[in-house]
């Protein structure tokens, strides 16, 4: 981890200076007054990025003093880093403001830019940083309140900052309440998980992913995202249970493939009970004969040897 310096920013011409007093991450850009209350895109050009993990970009209320904002335009919400799915630090970083959002009026609250750590460092506060921002006079009109998600997986509620655990192909049923009983919609915002109906997928065996779950709303409330971060593991492959028995003279096909496609090798251990010819088990006279199963491994998911018993009965 790189320690966090004071970073004194050159003006950006026709934008205006940014200035940060603890963050190591340089943040220059606009433009930051004047906005269209109805919808502004902010750019930012990043240098010093930080090679321990990414950054969150948002809109925000300003917290209290040495506090995180706790009012948060979370359709505003952008991912900075190297991993997949991650916005380029390198590039164009751009950030869609509104001059209301979650209840907040920015013209009376003060609203900004907010940058923070993103899910792989959560605690780490040597990034955050505030920016702020304002709206031109005239268009802002206090919005409804934003309505509430709760996401869980077996019961255990899924964190915004802490992330859960996502095996490679491995789905998992994600349940949604929001506040208003309206419907809620899950997407991947990375290329390394997807979504079939209410189960995410990951599709690979490590890294990081994130998941959006949205609300539409209702008359009395209005719309909220909300990111669920998640890391990756390796999957665990396994071989289907084979015939238990037959009978003396009579023939079985072992199973071919893993549950991840793998072609399935057999070995038979010494015995004059049954034959092996490929995936093909024979009996030869009653009594039981054991086999050894083996499917290779690879970065998504493990290697698996497991041992496959066969009665032989007369």
């Amino acid at each position: 981890m790189r320690k966090a310096i004071a970073v004194s920013l050159a003006v950006v011409i026709g934008l205006g200076g940014i200035s940060s007093a603890t963050a190591a991450t340089n943040i220059q850009g606009g433009p930051l007054t004047g906005l269209n209350p109805a919808g502004a895109d902010i750019h930012f050009a990043l240098s010093n990025f930080p090679e321990s993990a990414g950054i969150y970009l948002y809109q925000a209320v300003k917290g209290l003093e040495g506090s995180r904002p706790t009012i948060i335009n979370s359709e505003s919400q952008v991912w900075v880093g190297t991993a997949n799915g991650a916005t380029n630090p390198a590039g164009d970083v751009k950030v869609h403001v509104t001059g209301t959002f979650e209840g907040a009026d920015c013209s009376v609250d003060i609203c900004g830019i907010a940058a923070r750590f993103d899910h792989t460092l959560p605690g780490d506060l040597t990034e955050d940083q505030f920016i702020p921002i304002t709206f031109a006079a005239g268009g802002s009109t206090l919005s409804l309140p934003a309505d509430s998600i709760v996401a869980t997986i077996e019961g255990d509620a899924l964190s915004t900052t802490s992330p859960g655990t996502l095996a490679y192909r491995t789905p998992m049923t994600v349940s949604v309440t929001t506040g208003s009983g309206a419907p809620a919609t899950i997407v991947s915002s990375t290329p390394t998980c997807t979504v079939e109906g209410n189960s995410i997928i990951a599709l690979k065996g490590s890294g990081q992913c994130d998941f959006a779950i949205t609300s539409p709303g209702d008359s009395a409330s209005s719309k909220k995202t909300t990111h669920f971060p998640f890391n990756l593991t390796t999957g665990e492959q396994s071989i289907s249970k084979s015939t238990k028995s037959l009978k003396v003279g009579r023939h079985t096909l072992l199973a071919k493939r893993s549950n991840f496609g793998e072609k399935i090798s057999y070995t038979l251990k010494k015995s004059n009970i049954c034959s092996l010819s490929g995936k093909t088990v024979t009996g030869i006279k009653k009594g039981k004969c054991m086999l050894t199963a083996t499917a290779p491994g690879n970065e998504n998911y493990t290697e698996v040897n497991k041992a496959v018993k066969i009665k032989v009965r007369n």
